[in-house]
């Protein structure tokens, strides 16, 4: 596979450890602080209520990832969230 050239579209996303997101509630305040694992996944248990997840500078990424707005209802599937840092490849 060719390395990818300026102007070639995207890379493929990749897994971004250790990133940290605050999860806050309506009113701003924070409710959990979490860390990204090895493959980039997190978990957190919420009661229902809105939330916003805030993801925190990392070092060696080119950006922060925009905050997301999320609910939690007790009476719907869990919500897959994906938090995207611009990890700076090309």
């Amino acid at each position: 596979m060719e390395p990818a050239s300026p102007g070639a579209g995207r890379c493929e996303p990749r897994p971004v450890a250790g990133a940290t997101l605050i999860i806050n509630d309506a009113s701003g305040m924070r409710k959990a602080t979490v860390v990204t694992d090895d493959n980039g996944s997190w978990q957190v248990s919420l009661a229902e209520g809105s939330y916003t997840v805030e993801p925190q500078p990392r070092e060696g990424m080119m950006g922060t990832a925009p905050p997301i707005d999320f609910t939690v209802d007790d009476h719907q599937p869990a919500e897959l969230l994906v938090v995207e840092y611009d990890t700076g490849i090309r």
